[in-house]
């Protein structure tokens, strides 16, 4: 019996039919939040299966209330009909237990989650402009690109966390939450590794022709290669500067031709891969030449990823090296901890070499010197330090070898060149101590690098005149 005229009149013809529905069947509409009311059979509303599952919760229920001793009971888990094979029971985290138990700030660790599986810290929504991340997503997806066997990693045991950070610590000088710092950054780079091509290389889309002929993804040219750069790179890869730092960086180096949009599709492919992979939140500002994402973790502390455009023809550049934190690098057994926490270390990552970075350095505190932006100049204080451990090493000879070619690549694109000095940049009012420029970077340098260097860092003048001797002529 359908709706009456009257009914179709004052409501409407789709009015009528849904008030005349929920009349016809009100004992199962009852209730606001879709449950079935008291008395009524929860198949006639979730069918067979759905009222099989309410069956053996409640049987579950009753089991543990007439046990009385406080033990868990476990609950069947019904096979998913979608799948045909139903939930893994293996990687559902047993009932009781908090799921991704972490590291609080408050000690030496760091609490990646929010003690709520999939929500956003305090149950509230992200800021404007930024994307939510699970926590445990990481967890729940199982291993990067398909691999088998990922074993959890380190900040999900608090106690071997807080060993291997007091550890580390004692062992540099360091504060904890500095080592906590570090640690989150190269699992970051570990990550955004394990999202980017096994060969280092991004290649272009593939046209909907290219895909009709058959042609996969490896058979499209490519773009861009990537690699480790900045500051970072010198203290967890190549191990020349031994401090602290406080973000990555990350280098593009163009094939020529390459299409912005590909460009961009690598450099987000990079960055939302680490934020995904440590459940942080991203904020990311996308310029030409540059994307910048912030990354903060949801309890813990935030950090940035660069990930600059390098021009066409730096393929020479790149080299594979191992990567370490600094628990890693402290560990008694550093093997047997990367091997059961691959995310502290002992993986290999496409690197820029040493001298590049080095000459990037010294062209970056020159610019600032000579256009007299001393502000930016005293921000770059760490560079000095960095240069100073670079003039120590095994890499100081062919860094001044390379600073004539090299320095013509520096920030093209970023805006006007400034002309390395005749010289060399070691002539630089940056690196004379009686110019503004050199007395502001003294300044900086004294105030800042003490909680920064692992160890006693060297006097301001003697890392001055170390650092000028890269590139004097």
């Amino acid at each position: 019996m359908g709706p009456s005229g009257a009914e179709r009149h004052l409501h409407g013809d789709r009015g009528a039919r849904a008030r005349h529905a929920r009349a016809a069947a009100p004992q199962v509409r009852e209730d606001r939040r879709g449950r079935a009311p008291h008395g009524v059979e929860p198949r006639r509303v979730l069918g067979d299966r759905g009222g099989a599952l309410v069956d053996q919760l409640r049987s579950a229920v009753l089991g543990r209330r007439a046990a009385g001793d406080g033990h868990r009971t476990e609950v069947p888990v019904l096979a998913d009909a979608g799948d045909g094979g139903g939930h893994d029971p293996a990687r559902r985290p047993p009932l009781g237990r908090r799921q991704g138990a972490a590291h609080s700030p408050g000690g030496a660790g760091l609490d990646p989650g929010s003690g709520q599986a999939g929500t956003h810290p305090r149950g509230a929504a992200p800021p404007h402009g930024q994307r939510r991340r699970d926590p445990l997503r990481r967890s729940r997806r199982g291993p990067m690109n398909g691999e088998a066997g990922t074993p959890p990693p380190l900040a999900d045991d608090p106690d071997q966390m807080d060993q291997a950070v007091e550890r580390a610590a004692r062992a540099t000088g360091l504060r904890g939450f500095q080592v906590v710092h570090d640690y989150w950054l190269i699992r970051a780079l570990h990550a955004a590794a394990s999202a980017a091509p096994a060969d280092g290389v991004f290649r272009a889309g593939l046209s909907t022709k290219d895909i009709k002929r058959g042609l996969q993804e490896e058979d499209a040219p490519p773009s861009s290669r990537w690699a480790f750069s900045g500051g970072t790179s010198l203290s967890a890869g190549w191990e020349i500067s031994p401090r602290f730092s406080e973000d990555l960086d990350i280098s593009l180096f163009t094939v020529e031709g390459a299409a912005q949009s590909a460009l961009r599709r690598a450099r987000r492919r990079l960055c939302h891969g680490a934020a995904d992979a440590v459940g942080g939140e991203i904020k990311t500002f996308d310029g030409a030449r540059i994307m910048q994402s912030t990354v903060t973790l949801p309890s813990g502390p935030s950090f940035a990823i660069d990930c600059a455009v390098e021009e066409p023809g730096g393929e020479h550049l790149i080299l594979r090296h191992t990567v370490r934190s600094i628990i890693a690098r402290h560990s008694p057994d550093p093997d047997r901890l990367c091997a059961d926490f691959p995310e502290v270390g002992g993986f290999t990552v496409p690197m820029v070499d040493p001298a590049y970075i080095a000459v990037n350095k010294l062209d970056a505190m020159h610019r600032r010197a000579a256009t007299g932006d001393l502000k930016g100049l005293r921000a770059r204080f760490r560079d000095i330090f960095d240069l100073c451990h670079i003039a120590r090493s095994v890499h100081a000879e062919p860094t001044r070898e390379a600073v004539p070619a090299l320095w013509r690549r520096m920030n093209l694109g970023y805006g006007p060149r400034v002309e390395r000095p005749a010289g060399g940049y070691g002539t630089s009012p940056a690196f004379d101590a009686g110019t503004p420029a050199g007395r502001a970077l003294g300044d900086a340098y004294q105030a800042g690098v003490g909680g920064l260097a692992s160890g006693q860092a060297p006097p301001f003048e003697e890392a001055l005149a170390a650092a000028r001797s890269l590139d004097l002529e």
